[in-house]
């Protein structure tokens, strides 16, 4: 990388970087950037490309809602094999083969998905599991009553969406009920306060509020969503302290949670791109209690 930085002439520029080295997840250590030659100056560009990514174009909106498409069928399809006697992973597999088969016939040989075609799965929030709001796969066998948090995804040229429900196998309790309508309700505080021109902050306070008053703080361990786009996770959030201003173009999801230890898990994840006046819904899969139990 010195060679090479030499060859291109880079001693003495002024530089901008994201960061000032390798920085992973996979434990590769090297030397800073700067280290390498002498610099006349370094500048920070630590967030520009994310804050360029906030605003989506229409063209990228189009592929989101197409991300949406799949990962609705991926999803029905592991709601119509979720049932007494199912392994998570064998549903999570077959619905998962089934819908990325189907997505690759349909959109040809040019499609390119730039990452995992389609994916549906419960990382292991089966029955009690469901009650840890970001857990693993734990080949829970699923029985009568199990509350199920599902998550669909889909890329599509290497845009994402998200879809996450809430569903029980066969029954639900009269306090499985009771938690459902109640993050339902969560959800539904988040979509009426989405509008352009208010900081993202304002959602989830929103948010906040419903869960003070219907005393759910013990229950509910984070925000209220985030953007995406590129990377499955994006900024901004929906959190108390980002403060960023919400513009029309801007792609979320919607996902506060309610989450029971020794009962379940509570979280249905919706993707919606901000108006002129509101928001709209990208993803359109049935959210309501009757729909969401597999039989």
């Amino acid at each position: 990388m010195k060679d090479l930085l030499q060859e291109i002439h880079f001693e003495g520029k002024r530089i901008g970087m994201d960061t000032d080295g390798y920085g992973s997840s996979m434990g590769y250590c090297g030397p800073a950037f700067s280290s390498l030659i002498p610099l006349q100056e370094k500048v920070s560009l630590e967030g520009w490309v994310e804050e360029m990514r906030f605003v989506k174009s229409v063209a990228e909106i189009e592929l989101i809602r197409e991300s949406c498409r799949w990962a609705n069928l991926a999803h029905q399809l592991l709601q119509d094999y979720s049932a007494v006697g199912m392994r998570e992973i064998e549903v999570s597999a077959r619905a998962t083969m089934e819908a990325t088969l189907i997505m690759a016939d349909a959109l040809g040989p040019t499609y390119n998905p730039h990452g995992t075609p389609t994916n549906a799965f419960f990382r292991g929030q089966v029955g009690p599991m469901s009650a840890y709001p970001h857990s693993f796969a734990q080949n829970i066998v699923m029985k009568k009553g199990n509350n199920l948090v599902t998550a669909a995804l889909a890329d599509v040229w290497g845009y994402k969406s998200e879809l996450e429900r809430t569903m029980f196998v066969e029954e639900v309790s009269p306090e499985q009920e009771h938690f459902f309508h109640l993050m339902k309700q969560a959800q539904e505080v988040a979509f009426g306060a989405i509008k352009p021109h208010i900081p993202a902050s304002k959602v989830d306070d929103e948010v906040q509020r419903f869960i003070q008053e219907n005393n759910l703080r013990e229950y509910c361990p984070h925000h209220s969503g985030h953007a995406i786009g590129l990377l499955g996770h994006e900024a901004p959030f929906f959190d108390l302290g980002d403060h960023t201003i919400l513009k029309p173009g801007m792609v979320f999801s919607v996902e506060p949670g309610i989450f029971v230890k020794g009962l379940g898990g509570f979280r249905h994840s919706d993707t919606v791109v901000v108006t002129e006046t509101g928001m709209e819904f990208l993803t359109y899969y049935p959210r309501d209690l009757e729909s969401l139990i597999c039989s």
